[in-house]
Order: C-alpha cells, then sequence, then structure tokens
C-alpha cells in the first residue's frame, strides 16, 4: 500500500504567517499528531527571510525595505537572506517524522534526498536541473532555487523556493558582499541567478508548476499526496508562534 502524506496550500500568506505555520506543522508531525506534510505557498507581500543566525543589519538594507513595503522576518532555518516575491516564486516546505530510513543520518546527503522532489518536478517540464551542495538547485550552473532544513526535537523540516521569473528587488534590498560574488568569479550576482520562465522558454503558471512538483514528490519519495486542510491545533499553535515569535521585533532583531 502506498504511504500517503498530506497535501496543504496555503496560496498567498504573508510571510510571519507562512514562518508560524511551518513550525506548527512540524512540531506536530514530530508529535504524531498530523501527518508527514508538504505545503505550498506564495509570499505577499514580498519579504526578506534571514537566517536564524544572521544579523538584519548585517544582511538587509533596512530603509529601503520600508520604502518598498517589503517585510522583515527572521527564519527558524539557518542560512543566508532570501528575497521572496509572490510574482516570482513558489516556495515549498517539507514536513516528516523522524528517524525514517529514507533520511540518511549525515546532513548534505539528507538535502539532496529531499531536493529529489523538486528535481523530477523540473525534469518534467524538460529543465536540466541539478542539486548543488551545499544546498542549490542549479540549471546550467545557474541558481534556480534553495533550500534550508532544521530538525525540530522529533521531526524534520525542509523548506525551499523555486524561481519563476526575475526579481529585480532581491538585488536591492539584499546586502551582497562583493567577496561573495569574487568567490565565484562572476561579474554580480544576477550572473549566477536563472529562471524557470527563462529556462522554459514561455511562461509557467504557478498551478503547472505544483501539479509538476506534486508528481515529483510522490515519485521521489514513493507516497501519494493527498489534498487536506490544517487541524484546530495546527492553527492555534500557528496563531501562538506568530504573536510571541514570528511577528515580534524581539524575534526579528535579535542578533
Amino acid at each position: 500500500m502506498v504511504e500517503e502524506w498530506r497535501l496543504l496550500d496555503s496560496g498567498y500568506v504573508d510571510i510571519y504567517t507562512g514562518l508560524a505555520i511551518d513550525e506548527a506543522i512540524a512540531s506536530l508531525v514530530g508529535d504524531c499528531k498530523v501527518p508527514n506534510t508538504i505545503r505550498f505557498a506564495q509570499i505577499k507581500p514580498p519579504a526578506v527571510t534571514v537566517g536564524y543566525f544572521q544579523s538584519v543589519e548585517q544582511e538587509v538594507n533596512i530603509e529601503l525595505c520600508q520604502r518598498l513595503d517589503v517585510n522583515i522576518a527572521r527564519r527558524l532555518v539557518a542560512g543566508g537572506a532570501v528575497y521572496e516575491d509572490h510574482r516570482s516564486e513558489i516556495t515549498y516546505s517539507i514536513s516528516m517524522k523522524i528517524p525514517d530510513p529514507r533520511i540518511p543520518l549525515d546532513i548534505q546527503k539528507s538535502y539532496e534526498f529531499l531536493s529529489r522532489g523538486i528535481v523530477l518536478g523540473l525534469r518534467k517540464l524538460e529543465v536540466g536541473v541539478e542539486f548543488a551542495p551545499i544546498n542549490d538547485l542549479i540549471v546550467r550552473g545557474k541558481k534556480i532555487g534553495g533550500m534550508g532544513q532544521s530538525r525540530l526535537k522529533n521531526a524534520l523540516f525542509q523548506e525551499g523556493s523555486v524561481l519563476l521569473a526575475d526579481m529585480e528587488n532581491m538585488f536591492r534590498v539584499l546586502k551582497i558582499p562583493q567577496e561573495k560574488i569574487k568567490d565565484k568569479k562572476i561579474g554580480s550576482v544576477k550572473e549566477r541567478i536563472t529562471t524557470l520562465h527563462r529556462e522554459c522558454g514561455r511562461e509557467v503558471s504557478v498551478e503547472e508548476l505544483k501539479g509538476t512538483l506534486i508528481k515529483g514528490f510522490e515519485e521521489a519519495f514513493g507516497i501519494k499526496l493527498i489534498k487536506g486542510e490544517m487541524t484546530n491545533s495546527e492553527r492555534n499553535l500557528a496563531k501562538k508562534l506568530l504573536q510571541e515569535k514570528y511577528a515580534t521585533k524581539e524575534w526579528i532583531f535579535k542578533r
């Protein structure tokens, strides 16, 4: 019998609510109160999220974000600052109970395994995407998506995004060190980025992308995704996390 996972589609959601939802789901997955879950979302209004260990002041042009109405948030997941915009990307998260025999103990290998659903999904659109350590998805050497991971008690949580179209504000609101650009041996960070529209030579709708990713996840994990809804327990926990953590200045500017 094929294992069934829950599929949630949050549609448009603000970054603070989205982060709270993801932690609530992962926490309850770890407690065996809800099934393994894959969730799609589009971040509206646009936002910059910094990694757990990062400083907002060092990574983000705060004044410009205020002028452009770009929210600033802090993730539970570590890693670099990310710009998220519903007009140009789709975000996804994977929450699953651990230990699980499918998940390698090695962190790097677990990243690669959990990225397989995205890789297989994009290949159905004839996009030659590959996983690139530590946590990137690349096409012809250019980044089309990234991911981050965290482990909460008995749950593994991985989140990521796929670029649909160019996001000009990304390069305006993020403070990208020149050292990082030099390390990549490129003239600018823009040269390292590609998009699904560019690689496909056409506009790919969000619904089409979701459909191929669903098939990719099912094939990669050997599962069947069943559309579902959040439970009341998840909603209540997400509300608590939003009010006491993700929407607070204490959390956002904690470093």
